[in-house]
This record gives structure tokens, C-alpha cells and sequence, in this order.
């Protein structure tokens, strides 16, 4: 990412003269006062923003610290009702672009200070201006102001009958719909121009943007000389111009954005994006902080980040275009995660941003590790539960099992705020088709999430292979869904059998993907023993683990893993690698029937802990057919990730079709009672990146119970074109209901709609 802040005419404008720069920021040596406010409308729509100029002077040194300088409104409503906004130090800019695209900002010759304020209902209303100086305050004469009606969804709240969902103020379901967009490219704020307009015109109604700790967004970074205006305790006006603009064009094209405010990589020492060094929290640049864990316990720090929060509030908060305050973005991989502190620090902070937050948003964070930290996810004041997780072999399956284990355990809104098929780019592109995305997309609807799977790689991938066709199902067929005000339930069970006799196949690869990865004592950490039948149907296959640990660092959880096989014609047993260890490396070892048959070195030859990647792969040894024992080890140091694939094993006993889907207590009478969505278990995209050409899954008996009793129509949607087949009918009885489907090569979804009863 590139967002040019030190262009040549910047810094010319910086160092002209003392108006600009560092000297722009300070006060004056008269005692406060409010010389003027400018309102530029006395009667405005409810729902538009009120931006009023206040010209003061004041004794201060950083008009951001309130300590220092505080500037606030109170607005008395129509109702009564008494709302406190904070004022805020403000400076524009002009943006224009280089040749090559770069965009560079002109910053404006004055600053001022301003106030922000969102009327919601129509009516009269007040508002008394005060500033503090030190121990002296000053107020201003009484303003009034008159709201005109007018109609707008509003903010986005927690549904109030279905918690697990979101709904806008007026009532209306919210369900996102979307992708990451956390920063741009050289473009900065013309980039989002193109963002934006692309996925509203392919019905997305979310994306996440991160204002720390890269450059573009980062609000308080690091001064980069004496003439910077920026640094610690400081907000980086060019930053929050930038913000003011892409938040605008947002709203315009009715997208709402997870408002990312801190990420693990300010706190993060050891490679993987750390910017410990750069953070101006960090004492060796002038902050308060000699270790980065120190920054969820230290008074200095926290006062400073609520600090950062107030002016947040005060710039931002008043638009309904912010979904929601995100805290950070995986905050469990900061250098040291220490879950009580950080707990303790996410309730305080998120009590501090309510109490000065007047339209409430929501607050929520977000954790690496897909479990994430039910100390912090569990509390009260998050609002709603994220998930992340990459490289999943069938990201369907795991989106749909996350997110009914976490809404289920939280009873609060749940998504997936990243998934991806790797980590890294050079995997995703590959998959030119979208295959990973789409079926995050769907099976997140689903699997009673509140929002789409959100994946990362925009910039280098959506964008550039023109993927954002997809949204455009997805938003089409939840609209009508009224998730706020249904409880809509897992499906509690679907049987899926063939219509017709099937014909004859060659046996097919079995994926075996194990479920934990954890460094402390489990019964996925000893070693294990499995029994895998030819239909992939494996006993007791919850407690299969995803992580081998070694014979030296963790030697106590060393937890080899055997196979009981039945090939039945040859075939091979694969090992597919998607980790080493940075602390020590790994050996993998593979036995056949008590001899080894395969054994690789992974050694560490890399120094600062990351994780190994110039490992990952597959490692494959030829099985004979008939019956085998096969024991996976690691002999190594310390760890490795792994998965499992048996080539020419997999004979199916049932239709490889998945069917997950929702369904309410009783019908419906304004949306679907049921939807599902069916998916060709097959259809994967590493099955596809290792040239495997699914076979399309013939037509099928789907038995549904659980479903409330009646007539339904159905509609069958193509989830790749968003074309709907009215026509047909299924009849629910004492629970069951059976649906025929037609083959299914990729997917398809179904809405069940209830027909009234005659005379009703």
C-alpha cells in the first residue's frame, strides 16, 4: 500500500511558515474564547449531517489531548433527551493524482475546529457550545436548530428478537453482504472510488477498513521530523481526511464499514508485519511503553488510546455508514497475549467508547485464531463474535460448523471477518474462479452467521479478476429474509439419498482433516488411533488433530496418528503439509505397516519464529491394495500442520451432496420458512487446484425434520447467476418433508415458501 504523505509540495507547505506544520496545531497565549459558530443551515432532514464551525482561542500546546483543549456540544433533542458530542481539530486537503496514479494531498492553508452532530427525528433543538481551557470554560450563546422529517434505515443495532442478527433502526433485517477492503494501493482515496462503486453495483452492503497501523489510515503514528504535525498523543489530519472521504463515498453507494481502529502489528516484535519498531508508543520513540504487552495494563497508554477513541468519536460517529468499532484486528498474536489483561482492557475501553458514543454503535474484535478467547468474546460489551481462518481444505464445511458452535454459545450476531485459501496471495490467485469465496459466501448464509464470510485479498485478487459477480447472488437471495424478526434454527437434520440407483464410480480421493491445533494437554495431543471405513465415515473422527507435535520442544504432547485402511484397489496415502514450526523445525515420518516408508526434514534454518512456509506440500507413499496400518509421526524439534488424503479409497454410500439451511419454528408469512443451500461436497477449490474435475452429484431425495407442517412453493436459485426457477411444491407432515433435487454440478439454493391455507 502506498498513500503518499511526504510528496514534495506537502513538505514545501509544511515548512513554509509557521501556519503550517507543527506550529498549525498551537494555541494561542489569549484566554478562551468562542468567537463565532457557524451553523450553515437552521433546518436540516433528520438523518443529514449538522457540521458546525466554531473559531476560538485557547491555551494549548495539542488540540488533541482534552486535557489540554476540550471543545464539546450538548444537543437537547425533541424529546428531551440530552446528547454530548466532542469537538474536533480539523484540516482539509485537495486530492489529486500523478501520472503514474499516486494520489498526493494539498493540505489547506487554515485549520479550524469543528463539531459534528446526527439529528435523528424531526423537531426543534438546542445546543450550547462549550470550551475548556486548563480550569477555565467558556460557553457560547444557545444555537437552535429545526430537524425536517425524513426517512433512512439508520444505524445498524443487535436485532431485539433474534439476537443472533442484525437490524437497522427502522426496523428493516441487515444482513452483510461483502469483503476486506482494509487499505488502498497508490491510488489511496481513488482507489475506494472504484471499491466502492464495484461492489454496490454487485448488491454488497459491507466491507472493514483498518486506521492502523499502515500508513494511509494510521491516525496516530510516529512523528517523521520536526515539522510533523503528527506523533504520539497526535492525529494525523492528511489520515482522517482520508477517512472523511472514503466514509462519504461509502455512504453514497450504501456500504457500511467495520471500523478497524488497532491491529496485532503494533505490538507484534518478531517478522510477520511487525511494526513494534515504528509504534509511537514504543520508548525508543518517546513513548510510554518499554514492552509492547505492557500497553493493555499501563495508564499512560490506555489514557492515550481513549484519547485516539474520543476523537473518533467526534469525527466519525455520526454517520450511519459506520457498521460498527472494531477494536483489533487480531489481537491474540500481538507479542504476548495475555487474555485476562486484554479482557480487562477490552471491557473498559468499550465501557469508555459507549458512554462517549451517542448513536451507540456497535463494538466488537477480532482474534487470529479461529477459536478466538471467550474471555473477551464472552463479555457483555462485545457486541457481536468474528472469526478468521485460512487455508481450510473445505472452507464450506468449516464456516458451517464455526459458526453454529459460536452463535449457539454466544447468542450474539457471529461472522467470518476473514477467510482466505492461504495466507498469502500466491495461493488465492490461483483460484481464478472464485471457487473459495463462493462457497464462504454461501454456506455462511447458511449456517445462521449474520453476514457473508468476509474474505481478505481485494486488492491483488477480487479486484483485479473482477470477482465481485459474486456478491450479487448472495445480496439478491437474502433480501425478503426477515432474519431479525424469525427465529430461524440449524436445520436439525437432512438425509440425503439417490433417486435412482447410482452408477458404478472408481474409488475417489477421502480428505481427512483434522479439527485442533493447541499446545496444552488434550486427546487430540497423545497418540491416537483411528479406523477409517471406505465411506469417509470415520468413528470418534472429532478428536483427529491438524497439528503434529514433536519429540523434543512439546515432548509431552507428541501424539503420533494411526490409520486402520482397506484400499480397495491401489492407491496412495498423502500428507499434505501447511506449516513448520520457526521455534525448531519438524521431521515427518510415515509408516506402512510398521515400516517406514517415508521421512522428510523440515529443518528451522530461518531465524525470528516465523512460521515455515517453504515447506508446505504433499508428501505421498504408494499403498497396496487391501487392508494396512499407516502411522503419521513427527520425529522432529517442535511442530508441523498437516491434513490427510487417501488417493483411489473413497467409495461413497450416499450422494455427495451437502444440504445446510435454516429453518423457523413455524411458518412463515412475509419470507421463506426454510432455505437451504446445496452443494456438491466435491467441489472444492484445492480439489479443483489438483486438477480433480468433481462429478456432478445426480438427482437426489433430501429428507428434512423439524420442518412445520404445510404446503411450500419452491424456488431454486442459481447461486452463480442469481436466476430463479419458480415452480413446484413440497408438503411438510408430522415434521418430515422430502425434496427431489436436479444434479447438481456446483451448488444451487432453495427457498420454501409457505402457501397459505385456503380461506386464509
Amino acid at each position: 500500500m502506498i498513500c503518499d504523505l511526504t510528496s514534495p509540495v506537502v513538505l514545501a507547505l509544511l515548512a513554509a511558515a509557521p501556519a503550517h506544520g507543527a506550529a498549525l496545531l498551537r494555541g494561542t497565549d489569549a484566554p478562551p474564547s468562542i468567537r463565532s459558530v457557524r451553523i450553515p443551515k437552521r433546518t436540516v432532514p433528520a438523518w443529514s449531517l449538522l457540521e458546525i464551525e466554531v473559531e476560538l482561542s485557547a491555551r494549548y500546546t495539542n488540540p488533541f489531548d482534552p486535557d489540554d483543549v476540550a471543545l464539546e456540544a450538548e444537543f437537547i433533542t425533541p424529546s428531551g433527551r440530552r446528547e454530548r458530542v466532542p469537538g474536533f481539530f480539523y484540516r482539509g486537503f485537495v486530492r489529486s493524482r500523478r501520472k503514474d496514479g499516486t494520489e498526493v494531498l494539498t493540505p489547506a492553508q487554515t485549520a479550524d475546529w469543528r463539531i459534528r452532530y446526527l439529528p435523528r427525528t424531526p423537531g426543534e433543538y438546542r445546543c450550547r457550545i462549550r470550551l475548556q481551557d486548563g480550569e477555565t470554560e467558556v460557553q457560547a450563546p444557545q444555537v437552535e436548530f429545526r430537524a425536517l422529517p425524513a426517512a433512512a434505515d439508520g444505524f445498524v443495532r443487535v436485532a431485539k428478537t433474534n439476537p443472533r442478527y442484525f437490524e437497522f433502526d427502522s426496523g428493516k433485517p441487515y444482513f452483510a453482504v461483502g469483503e476486506n477492503v482494509c487499505w488502498p494501493g497508490k491510488g489511496g482515496t481513488y482507489d475506494y472510488d472504484r471499491y466502492w462503486k464495484k461492489l454496490a453495483a454487485n448488491g454488497a452492503n459491507y466491507a472493514r477498513i483498518w486506521v492502523g497501523p499502515f500508513d494511509c489510515f494510521t491516525l496516530e503514528r510516529t512523528a517523521r521530523g520536526t515539522n510533523d504535525p503528527a506523533g504520539l498523543g497526535r492525529i494525523d489530519l492528511a489520515a482522517a481526511w482520508r477517512l472523511d472521504t472514503v466514509l462519504q463515498r461509502a455512504a453514497t453507494e450504501g456500504i457500511r464499514i467495520m471500523f478497524c481502529i488497532e491491529s496485532f502489528n503494533s505490538l507484534r516484535i518478531r517478522p510477520m508485519y511487525a511494526r513494534w519498531k515504528e509504534s509511537p508508543y514504543n520508548a525508543a520513540n518517546g513513548g510510554p511503553l518499554k514492552k509492547p504487552e505492557d500497553f493493555f495494563t499501563d495508564p499512560a497508554a490506555r489514557k492515550l488510546f481513549m484519547r485516539r477513541l474520543r476523537y473518533i468519536v467526534a469525527r466519525w460517529a455520526w454517520t450511519p455508514a459506520v457498521l460498527a468499532w472494531e477494536f483489533w484486528n487480531e489481537v491474540d498474536i500481538v507479542e504476548t497475549y495475555r487474555s485476562r489483561e486484554v479482557a480487562v482492557w477490552h471491557r473498559d475501553m468499550a465501557r469508555y467508547l459507549r458512554n462517549i458514543d451517542p448513536w451507540d454503535h456497535l463494538i466488537t474484535t477480532s482474534f487470529a485464531r479461529t477459536p478466538g478467547d471467550p474471555a473477551v468474546d464472552g463479555l457483555p460489551e462485545m457486541d457481536y463474535v468474528q472469526s478468521h481462518r485460512y487455508g481450510a481444505v473445505d472452507v464450506a464445511e468449516n464456516v458451517h460448523n464455526v459458526c453454529i458452535e459460536k452463535s449457539r454459545k454466544y447468542e450474539k450476531p457471529h461472522y467470518f471477518g476473514e477467510f482466505g485459501t492461504d495466507w498469502q496471495a500466491k495461493n488465492t490467485r490461483a483460484d481464478t474462479d472464485g471457487i473459495h469465496l463462493h462457497n464462504g459466501l454461501w454456506s455462511a448464509v447458511a449456517s445462521g452467521a449474520a453476514g457473508t464470510s468476509m474474505l481478505w485479498w481485494w486488492d491483488n485478487y477480487v479486484d483485479p479478476q473482477n470477482l465481485y459477480y459474486h456478491f450479487r447472488p448472495v445480496a439478491d437471495f437474502v433480501k425478503g429474509i426477515p432474519f431479525n424478526r424469525v427465529e430461524y434454527r440449524p436445520l436439525k437434520e437432512a438425509r440425503v439419498d439417490w433417486d435412482a440407483p447410482p452408477p458404478k464410480q472408481r474409488p475417489g480421493t477421502l480428505f481427512l482433516t483434522g479439527k485442533h491445533a493447541t499446545w496444552t494437554a488434550a486427546p487430540w495431543n497423545k497418540p491416537s488411533r483411528f479406523t477409517v471405513p471406505r465411506n469417509g465415515r470415520v468413528r470418534d473422527g472429532e478428536r483427529l488433530t491438524r497439528l503434529l507435535h514433536g519429540t523434543k520442544n512439546h515432548a509431552d504432547l507428541h501424539n503420533p496418528v494411526t490409520f486402520d485402511v482397506d484400499y480397495p484397489i491401489p492407491g496412495e496415502f498423502v500428507v499434505r503439509v501447511t506449516g513448520v514450526s520457526g521455534y525448531g523445525g519438524a521431521n515427518l515420518r510415515v509408516e506402512v505397516d510398521g515400516k517406514v516408508a517415508l521421512t522428510r526434514d523440515f529443518p528451522d534454518d530461518e531465524d525470528g519464529g516465523k512460521t515455515l512456509h517453504k515447506y508446505d506440500g504433499f508428501y505421498a507413499v504408494p499403498v497396496p491394495a487391501g487392508k494396512h496400518r499407516i502411522t503419521v509421526s513427527d520425529e522432529g524439534r517442535d511442530w508441523v500442520f498437516v491434513e490427510f488424503r487417501l488417493r483411489n479409497f473413497f467409495v461413497p454410500d450416499r450422494p455427495a451432496l451437502r444440504v445446510y439451511g435454516l429453518a423457523a419454528e413455524a411458518p412463515v408469512p412475509d419470507g421463506p420458512t426454510v432455505f437451504l443451500w446445496l452443494q456438491n461436497r466435491a467441489n472444492t477449490w484445492f480439489r479443483h487446484n489438483q486438477g480433480e474435475t468433481p462429478p456432478p452429484v445426480p438427482p437426489t431425495r433430501v429428507v428434512l425434520r423439524d420442518i412445520p407442517d404445510g404446503r411450500y412453493r419452491l424456488e431454486w436459485w442459481d447461486t452463480y447467476t442469481g436466476a430463479v426457477r419458480r415452480g413446484g411444491t413440497a408438503t411438510a407432515a408430522a415434521g418430515r418433508l422430502e425434496l427431489r433435487t436436479p444434479q447438481i454440478s456446483r451448488d444451487a439454493a432453495v427457498k420454501l415458501l409457505a402457501v397459505a391455507a385456503p380461506g386464509r
